[in-house]
Order: C-alpha cells, then structure tokens, then sequence
C-alpha cells in the first residue's frame, strides 16, 4: 500500500511537474541549478530585488537561455497565485531538495508540512511581538520561517521587510537547503539591503555543536524565539534499502 500524497503535491502539482520536465530537458551539469533558477527568478519578481542577489547561481547562463527560463518562471508565477497557498510558502516546498528513502531514514530529515508550518507560526505569533529575535535551528528550505513572517507582517510588504530585518534567522547542515529558504525568505523583501542581511542570517552549521557561540554577533543575549521541527530519530536502515543506496 503507497503513502498517501501530501497535500501541497497536490495544489502545486502543475509547477511540480513543468519544473520536472524542464529540469529533464536541461543539460546534465546544469540540471541541480535549473530548478533554483527558475525559482529564485520567481522570488525576484515577488520582491523587486536583482535575481543575482537572491541565488548568485543564476548568472552560469548564457543570454538565450537564461531568456527561456525567465519565460519558464513567469509562466509559473501566474500559476502559483491561482493556487491556495502565498507564493513564498510555495517556493519553500518547491525549493525542498530530492531525498531518497534511505537519506531520510538515515538522517531524519522529512520537510515540514505547509499546514503545520502555519499552525506553529500562528501560534507563536499570537504571543510575540515586533523587535524580537526568532531562529530556527533546523530550518531547511526555511518553510517555517517564512510561515512566521507572513504571520507577523499580515500582508504588509514593509512589515514583512522589517521582519527579515530585524527577526529572523535560520540555520542548516545543508547549503541546498538554505539556497531554497534564502529564495522562499528574499520573496518577502523589499530591498536588496535586506536580502543581503538576509543571507548572512541563513547560516550553513550544526546547531547542536555551534549552539550560542555561532550567534553571539546577532544575538548576543540569546533568541527569543525558537521554532523547529528538526530531524527526528535517525531510523535503522535495513539491508534492502542500503544496497539500492549504493546501486
């Protein structure tokens, strides 16, 4: 019997697959780049900022090409606003590296469900307030960042720039990941200021070994807030799922 299919497969089904297939269409040494590419475009569109700024890789193109994917993009955004879910939140799923069965069990790492992203960030919105510092430890493609961020800033640009500004920050063993939660979080800028901020904020590094030491320049007194949902409990591999690991 098969998993059942998340929901947000579901809504955002049409980009999954448009993404999918122009990945496939892509050449070989481009294809981990396509698909964050496409997406940070998307989030320079959102934020006004230069898509250079969002995710530097976007410049290994040449002109054509980059003009295609531009096309891609914009095609996409449009199909993006038509879905349930705010654009950001959506390129935070969309941003999620693949893993493997046996990755996942192996490292415990499963992405944060939109539904329950947005449960927390409400819950932890209803109790703070502006000027606060907030991070998450194990913060992937930064679906739970972005959840508080449209939670405290309501739908007001500025206020979710100075949220970025002032509040968040995130960290992760992995720089694909953060790649994603530095598109998904540069949606909601305004500045390019910001975005820059921003980038120093995402910080590729092991939470439980950097503990405070690794934040002592942004919060030296320490975070108000810490929201997560960290891998869980490493699980045993079996003998079947290890020799489809290593072919």
């Amino acid at each position: 019997m098969s998993a059942p299919r998340p929901v947000q497969d579901e809504i955002l089904e049409e980009v999954k697959v448009a993404l999918q297939r122009i990945e496939v269409e892509s050449k070989s040494y481009q294809r981990p780049f396509t698909r964050l590419e496409i997406l940070s475009y998307i989030s320079s569109s959102l934020s006004g900022v230069a898509q250079e700024e969002i995710y530097p890789g976007a410049t290994r193109r040449g002109a054509i090409q980059r003009q295609y994917l531009e096309s891609v993009a914009e095609s996409l955004l449009v199909t993006l606003r038509e879905t349930s879910l705010p654009p950001a939140l959506a390129l935070a799923i969309l941003s999620e590296p693949e893993n493997s069965v046996f990755d996942k069990r192996l490292n415990g790492v499963y992405y944060t469900d939109f539904r329950l992203a947005e449960y927390l960030a409400g819950q932890l919105a209803a109790s703070c307030r502006l000027g606060i510092k907030i991070i998450d430890p194990a913060c992937g493609t930064g679906i739970l960042l972005v959840a508080v961020a449209l939670k405290l800033s309501k739908g007001d640009k500025d206020l979710s720039d100075r949220v970025l500004r002032e509040a968040i920050c995130g960290a992760d063993l992995s720089e694909d990941a953060l790649n994603g939660a530095m598109i998904a979080l540069s949606a909601l800028a305004k500045s390019r200021g910001t975005v820059r901020l921003l980038r120093d904020r995402l910080r590729c590094m092991d939470s439980l070994l950097v503990l405070r030491k690794g934040w002592s320049d942004v919060a030296p007194e320490g975070f108000d807030y810490v929201i997560g949902n960290p891998p869980w409990e490493k699980l045993k591999i079996t003998r079947h799922e290890w020799l489809q690991s290593t072919g």
